[in-house]
């Protein structure tokens, strides 16, 4: 009798593959390839621990402790090949942990920052992030006391930055945020006065109140016109025509606040339009008077003077109907340097030099006087 004894061929190891390398919490797949329906066998070499009989198999959520090398091998009719290894290596993601921003120092500004912690020193990153919900161009930045800083930003709100190594291509988790970049604070309105009211001729003095570091614009509103860039600013020898609204913004850090504004009311300067004398009407009598004209009728005047070059005075007297006040009670003598104040507005005239010379009545001649001397005894 006879028997058939089959040696199969012992199969050449198969030929291994990998997506290596990999980042950490991807996923790895190994492959392998070799002899029509053979089975297959992986193992992890030590300090590995890994095994699986898939051809080719996949780990998800690589985490550093799955880098090593990885061997196969087919069984092809009960005979086991040699092992055939692929090494797979883990690149470590990078870890965002921190992003603080830092403000525009002015008032639509652009010298905005984000400041990204938690990075390799050395190694070049690729930041995304959204401003305003809109993805923006991502920046290249090298890692520097383990942060990268994304400049020229202005004030938005900042989410969902993330980091790509540039050579590993492994991207970080995903900072959401939001980090929030906003402009210096608007200043409020400055407080504003002013010494109101101003008498014509003299000086308006405005003052403005505000930050310590503003610098503070003054304007007139219309049909006012004014500007000053002077923090207290005065205007000298008023006119009626420097009555109104005067306002006022300041401006921080280029931030400019609204306007706050001061009524400035100028009041009229009164005005002697001449001076008449009445003369009294018997010698040395004090029925004398001067009149003086070109005032408001109805107000009441402050009146001084100098009579023979002394001071007279103050009188306080009404204006009648046409304006028109009456000094009384004078004698005869020379009258110089009317002034009224309106005593509503305390608003002082200029002086009406005179003279104004007031005189007794002629005196009259020595009488003829005659007699019809000689008389006689008992005539």
């Amino acid at each position: 009798a006879s028997t058939v004894v089959v040696i199969n061929t012992i199969a050449a190891a198969p030929t291994p593959g990998s997506n290596s390398p990999v980042c950490e919490g991807g996923t790895i797949n190994l492959t392998a390839s070799g002899a029509v329906g053979a089975s297959y066998t992986w193992s992890g070499q030590a300090p590995l621990v890994y095994s699986s009989n898939i051809q080719d198999p996949s780990i998800s959520n690589a985490s550093s402790a799955n880098a090593g090398t990885y061997c196969v091998s087919q069984n092809v009719s009960g005979c086991i090949s040699p092992l055939a290894c692929t090494s797979v290596t883990v690149n470590p993601k990078p870890v965002i942990s921190n992003v603080v921003g830092a403000n525009p120092t002015s008032c639509g500004g652009s010298d905005g920052t984000l400041t990204i912690s938690g990075l390799t020193n050395g190694v070049s990153y690729t930041i995304n992030y959204s401003k305003g919900g809109v993805g923006q161009t991502p920046v290249v930045q090298v890692a520097s006391g383990g942060h990268v800083i994304i400049t020229g930003l202005s004030s938005a709100t900042y989410t969902n930055i993330s980091v790509t190594n540039g050579a590993t291509t492994c991207t970080s988790n995903v900072f959401v945020g939001p980090v929030v970049i906003t402009t210096p604070g608007i200043p409020s309105a400055p407080g504003v006065t002013s010494n109101t009211p101003v008498c014509e001729g003299g000086t308006i003095n405005l003052f403005a109140t505000g930050e310590s570091t503003a610098t503070f614009t003054w304007t007139g509103q219309s049909p006012l016109v004014y500007s000053s860039n002077v923090q207290n600013p005065t205007i000298n020898n008023a006119t009626l025509a420097m009555a109104g609204t005067y306002c006022a913004i300041q401006t921080d850090s280029g931030c400019v606040s609204s306007s706050a504004c001061t009524t400035v009311v100028i009041n009229a300067k009164p005005v002697i339009s001449s001076a008449v004398g009445s003369n009294p009407i018997t010698c040395l009598g004090t029925t004398g008077t001067i009149t003086l004209s070109g005032l408001v009728a109805g107000q009441i005047y402050s009146v001084t003077y100098l009579r023979n070059g002394a001071g007279q005075g103050p009188l306080n007297l009404t204006a009648d109907g046409s304006g028109k006040i009456v000094i009384t009670g004078l004698n005869a003598a020379s009258y110089t340097n009317f002034i009224v104040t309106r005593n509503s507005t305390s608003c002082v005239s200029d002086a009406f030099a005179g003279p104004v010379v007031l005189s007794n009545p002629t005196t009259p001649s020595a009488p003829v006087v005659s007699s019809n001397t000689p008389v006689c005894e008992g005539g």
